[in-house]
């Protein structure tokens, strides 16, 4: 029974409460979010991970 709890999301909640709390602390000590984009290739020949984030040129800074 126990393992149908953990496959019906009990795992997930639990990460996602500890998430948030490191969220609260870190706004507490007054940090904030790292956006930088990493540079092109900066993760190797073949990343295992990855996205693709396309700003409109409306949005550039």
């Amino acid at each position: 029974m126990e393992d149908l709890r953990k496959l019906a999301g009990q795992n997930l909640l639990r990460v996602m409460r500890e998430a948030e709390q490191v969220r609260k602390d870190l706004q507490e000590q007054g940090m904030r979010p790292y956006e930088e984009e990493l540079p092109h290739g900066a993760l190797g020949e073949t990343p295992s991970c990855f996205y693709k984030f396309n700003k409109s040129p409306s949005n550039s800074e």
